[in-house]
């Protein structure tokens, strides 16, 4: 009985050279791809950093990511995260209510009523 491993042993030997090359170029390449995303990541959040803690930008409304983080850190150990989550999901939930029955009031309004276009072509 083979094993898995066995297997792809053989499958391995059984790969060409030129294979086994674009293989390897393909690692290189998705290697290369997520090297750089992490670094547009990490300037992205460098450059975010700077720019609040130089008042560049408006680091009452753009908070800087050192202060996210430590606010983070901070509600997760005295459990207000959690409350705080619960808050803004009722709120949004909420808001998305009432444009929901705002909507449909104005378009029920709006279905019953004549315009006047309509009554000049009409007649």
């Amino acid at each position: 009985m083979k094993t898995m491993n066995s297997d792809k042993h053989a499958e391995k030997k059984n790969i060409s050279k030129e294979q086994e090359e674009y293989l390897s170029s393909i690692k290189k390449k998705k290697l290369f791809i997520k090297i750089c995303q992490i670094l547009l990541l990490l300037i992205f959040l460098l450059t975010w950093e700077i720019t609040a803690k130089y008042h560049i930008i408006n680091d009452f409304i753009f908070c800087s990511p050192s202060k996210l983080f430590t606010t983070l850190v901070t509600m997760i150990k005295d459990g207000s995260l959690i409350y705080h989550i619960g808050i803004s999901l009722f709120e949004t939930l909420l808001s998305f209510l009432i444009v929901i029955v705002g909507s449909l009031l104005i378009a029920t309004l709006f279905w019953w009523n004549d315009s006047p276009v309509q009554n000049r072509y009409n007649n």
